[in-house]
């Protein structure tokens, strides 16, 4: 893969409304995720996390995360599989690293994203989107948890 390319782009916070349409991937370009760590020591430092992709996907995309805690965190995003459909996609963040959780496609949805989440808990999260229904873009809520 030539230098500067990658599979998996990286998405800061704000990119969408900053204008820029392609965040570069610097460094390690299987990554797609920025973690601060040492939030409380006096010159804190940026790490680089690996994460899992969606299922079959060929380009993975994060823009949005919640943290509860240094070692509780849940990123939301989208995933373009196979047949270039964007789908909803989500990861936690525990001590063992990051693993995929499984939010809800809607039915009938012909491309679906979130794109903010916030988390009152590791457990407890409520993310928001949008999706096409064959004819329209409509906004998405999914929540994490126990059902109210």
């Amino acid at each position: 893969m030539p230098p500067g390319t990658c599979k998996t782009r990286i998405v800061w916070l704000g990119d969408r409304r900053s204008g820029s349409s392609e965040p570069r991937c610097r460094g390690g370009c299987d990554v797609a995720v920025l973690l601060s760590t040492g939030i409380a020591a006096a010159t804190p430092s940026w790490a680089i996390q690996t994460t899992p992709n969606g299922p079959g996907a060929t380009t993975s995309v994060l823009s949005g995360v919640s943290c509860t805690s240094s070692s509780a965190c849940v990123a939301v995003g989208y995933y373009v599989n196979g047949s270039s459909d964007d789908v909803v996609f989500a990861e936690a963040f525990t001590t063992t690293g990051w693993t995929i959780l499984s939010p809800v496609i809607p039915t009938g949805a012909s491309s679906s994203e979130l794109s903010g989440v916030s988390c009152l808990s590791a457990t407890s999260c409520t993310a928001v989107g949008s999706y096409n229904n064959g004819t329209n873009t409509v906004a998405l809520i999914e929540q994490l948890g126990p059902a109210a």
